[in-house]
């Protein structure tokens, strides 16, 4: 419930990537899921399939998909990194060190790595709050509290990252009495919210994606309409 997994039955038989492949205790990163996230897209590829990368913050999008190199994985000058991240120069010299490269050579470039498509469904704010409200009560109503007890018996709460990540975060105060439900509701659709709207600012940054009006005056509404959007784009993008 927490990652909004599709269940099996909403897949309809077709394969889905990068679905439990971590385990509670592992910490998440970009860079590992940059590795193998391309890896199966090869493999994809390689089948003569077409890989749809649905969903993700914009910064695992671009990491997928864009050239964008990130810094090595050791653990003490990583931490450096992350310490000094808020001071001048910090970031850049440490980035170097870890590196050998200048922190401006690797800043992210609208450059694909391999050829690709993006679109992007575009919301009004209000009905996108409206649809985050109504996920987030969903959420624990179908047992969000009862899923991370689970998950807490098997060390959530002392996780890295899944215990930060909204949602758990705020079931975990539940349990621990420091919110009430209406409070953890509340607190997950704020958040969510907040995700929301930088989200919507980092791709609007990018030139390359094609955006469908998804409601308003004068859009095309439907899920088909949307659906036939992507497709004419992906075809002529290939042609």
């Amino acid at each position: 419930i927490g990652p909004a997994k599709p269940p099996l039955e909403e897949r309809r038989g077709i394969p889905h990537h990068q679905i439990d492949v971590l385990e509670i205790s592992d910490e998440a990163s970009v860079a590992s899921y940059q590795r193998y996230a391309r890896a199966d897209i090869a493999q994809i590829h390689a089948r003569s399939n077409l890989a749809v990368v649905a969903g993700g913050s914009g910064l695992y999008q671009r990491a997928l998909l864009d050239q964008i190199d990130f810094p090595g994985t050791d653990p003490k000058l990583r931490k450096r990194l992350e310490e000094e991240s808020g001071q001048p120069g910090g970031v850049a010299t440490l980035f170097h060190e870890l590196t050998g490269k200048p922190y401006s050579s690797s800043m992210p470039q609208y450059v694909f790595a391999t050829p690709a498509v993006m679109l992007a469904l575009r919301w009004p704010m209000n009905e996108l709050d409206q649809r985050i409200e109504q996920r987030t009560r969903l959420m624990f109503e179908q047992g969000l509290i009862e899923e991370t007890r689970e998950l807490d018996r098997l060390g959530l709460r002392h996780t890295k990252t899944a215990a930060k990540a909204t949602g758990y975060a705020q079931a975990l105060a539940v349990i621990d009495g420091e919110m009430t439900v209406p409070e953890a509701i509340d607190s997950v659709a704020l958040a969510t919210r907040q995700l929301a709207r930088r989200q919507v600012k980092w791709l609007r940054r990018d030139p390359r994606i094609v955006w469908i009006d998804r409601s308003g005056e004068g859009a095309r509404t439907s899920a088909e309409a949307a659906l036939q959007i992507a497709r004419e784009v992906v075809l002529s993008a290939f042609q």
